[in-house]
């Protein structure tokens, strides 16, 4: 990057970014902003970073109100234009206001003074588990890497999250050779970083930057590392409900190829693996949450997690300091390792190599961007998440017409509160309780402890009032309400070769996931909110009294009026006896191919209304049971 690349890029980011943020960050952790997102990040996120805060620049003569740019003016106008952004009732603009405050706190925060200043007295976090500061993606590989001579192995696995890991530690185990490979980096404990840019960097895909399209423009965030999205999960599991399998089974030949029983013993044994049990629930019961939930008459219960060494630091979004989580890269792709797996960290599959009807292996590329081939002398077995299973089918020609469609998700949104005293001593770990109480309705709550970079992101507010906010930080309450979306979309491919998703919710979506927003303000006000920000344009942008709740259940159902998520995303390579409707056969084959299989949640014939990754696990393990009785 020339000099005058640099200045442009470091001249937006002080003077675009710098004033989105509170006087007293100062510049610091801003100045090289945009120029570290060109080092780190895929150009065309680093590119779209780029545009916004050039479009930033236009705002103040776009909204009509002076002729000054916006780096010209003071930050008490800066702060109230962000403001006038973040409540417009163009689209547009409160996206763009949205996203430039989000990338500028961001960037803010990951300067240590700017943080303690912003934050009041810092985030207090013990140095034991402030890992020492390193560039994002400087992660060591500790990966047993064979020659070029050992590219081939019985079964090539690509993928290496829930799924992935869990073929691979059941294949390694049985005496089956296995090579894994992983687009991502091996990153460990140590190598977690507290700031949310770090994490972004390593072990997100595209900085989570990635999004549905449609009406309105939704979040979909991926990890993109060794272990998955379990890195960067709650380790929230739930076995796989009896009811969605039941709807499974309408088609007789999932019926006989999954019976529930078979799936309840493999769901048991990687329960007793990774001590999934809710393990703070003698903590939970006892606190101000769960007597408030008893007073509104919800049932709700602790949730149980692959965790059982959580030491509650709230980094579970960035990566477990403590290892207390027991996420694939701590768990399964080690022991995978130790029973001889080759994993192949920074290699991207871009085409699997198929001929006479059996695949052969894959097309690879490598970190330094050489081509080479992974053969598969008995199987491939694709593990690569909902979203590029059907992309890297697709782009190697096989699966059939519906590859890429049938996309169904768990649509979310937040609604934040300040509450009378620090949300600690009121919901207790971050990861603590969920509410099933409107499990009919198809909606769960659950309790979010975020980043202090994010527990904001959907309150519109700006200038001095975040300010405030942010230095009560510690009193700031974040709950999350997800409905199973009866809407679905469609996973396709650029030109660029990266993934496309189009995606809108329905009305009974969104009527249910506005109806998650008003239970979710009844409740705050029930824990001792005195501020709550539903989230929602059409709604007051600020709740004080409990009686003021129910304007939420007025508010419009455009998606356009909510900041959306998705969460969990299924059936882009739909499982079925039907080769004409799905993509892979009850034995996870795909159709047409026969020693070609998926075994992610893009198999899922339909949502399942919990946290997947559980139900990820189980069925992926009784696939690799199938595959070892067969011998492909």
């Amino acid at each position: 990057m020339g000099t005058s690349a640099r200045r442009v890029l470091r001249w937006l980011s002080r003077n675009v970014y710098g004033g989105c943020v509170p006087p007293a960050a100062g510049t610091a952790g801003v100045e090289r902003y945009l120029e570290d997102l060109w080092r780190d990040a895929p150009w065309p996120v680093a590119l779209g970073h780029t545009l916004t805060a050039v479009a930033m620049c236009a705002i103040p003569l776009a909204l009509g109100r002076t002729l000054r740019p916006f780096s010209s003016l003071s930050s008490d106008e800066q702060g109230a234009l962000v403001s006038r952004m973040l409540r417009h009732p163009w689209y547009a603009v409160r996206l763009l206001g949205f996203t430039v405050r989000g990338n500028a706190l961001v960037a803010a925060l990951r300067d240590p003074a700017a943080r303690a200043a912003i934050l009041g007295d810092g985030d207090r976090q013990p140095a034991s588990e402030r890992p020492a500061a390193r560039s994002p993606g400087s992660g060591s590989s500790r990966t047993p890497v064979g020659p070029p001579s050992a590219l081939e192995a019985d079964y090539v696995v690509i993928g290496s999250g829930a799924a992935g890991a869990t073929v691979a530690v059941s294949l390694g185990e049985h005496g089956r050779s296995t090579i894994v490979l992983e687009e991502g980096g091996f990153h460990r404990k140590d190598d977690f970083t507290a700031d949310l840019y770090g994490a972004l960097a390593t072990l997100f895909r595209d900085f989570g930057a990635q999004v549905a399209r449609g009406r309105a423009i939704v979040p979909v965030l991926e990890g993109r590392c060794v272990g998955g999205s379990t890195v960067m999960n709650g380790a929230i599991t739930h076995r796989l409900p009896k009811e969605i399998h039941d709807g499974w089974c309408e088609d007789a030949a999932i019926a006989a190829s999954l019976p529930f029983s078979d799936l309840e013993k493999h769901a048991a044994r990687i329960e007793e693996d990774l001590g999934i049990r809710a393990n703070l629930s003698p903590v939970l019961e006892g606190l101000p949450a769960a007597a408030a939930l008893r007073r509104l008459g919800w049932a709700h219960q602790p949730m149980r997690r692959s965790a059982p060494g959580c030491q509650a630091s709230g980094r579970c979004l960035q990566g477990c300091p403590s290892g207390g989580k027991l996420s694939m890269e701590a768990s399964y792709i080690p022991r995978a390792i130790r029973a001889g797996a080759i994993l192949l960290d920074r290699h991207r599959a871009t085409r699997i190599v198929a001929a006479g009807g059996r695949a052969t292996g894959l097309v690879v590329r490598d970190p330094r961007g050489g081509r080479r081939l992974v053969s598969a002398r008995k199987a491939v077995i694709l593990a690569a998440g909902a979203l590029q299973s059907p992309l890297l089918l697709r782009t190697s020609g096989l699966g059939g017409a519906h590859v890429g469609r049938h996309f169904q998700c768990h649509l979310g949104a937040g609604t934040t509160a300040l509450l009378d005293r620090p949300v600690r001593s009121v919901e207790g770990p971050p990861q603590g309780i969920e509410v099933f109480e409107f499990d009919a309705d198809g909606i769960k709550l659950a309790t979010q402890l975020l980043p202090p970079e994010l527990l904001l992101a959907r309150t519109p507010v700006a200038g001095r009032a975040l300010s405030d906010l942010l230095r009560q930080w510690r009193s700031i309450s974040s709950w999350t309400g997800s409905v199973r979306s009866e809407a679905e979309g469609r996973v396709s491919g650029t030109a660029l070769g990266r993934v496309s998703i189009r995606f809108d919710p329905s009305p009974r979506d969104m009527e249910r996931l506005r109806d998650a927003i008003w239970r979710m303000a009844r409740l705050l006000f029930e824990l001792g909110a005195v501020r709550v920000f539903p989230g929602v344009f059409g709604a007051p942008v600020e709740l004080r009294a409990p009686g003021e709740a129910d304007a939420i259940r007025s508010a419009p159902l455009d998606p356009r009026a909510y900041l959306l998520g998705v969460g969990h995303i299924f059936g882009t390579c739909r499982m079925g006896g039907d080769p004409a409707a799905s993509v892979v056969a009850p034995d996870f084959r795909v159709h047409g191919t026969e020693n070609l299989y998926v075994v992610d949640a893009s198999v899922f014939p339909s949502n399942i209304g919990v946290n997947p990754q559980l139900a990820i696990m189980t069925l992926a393990r009784h696939a690799a049971h199938g595959i070892l009785d067969r011998g492909d």
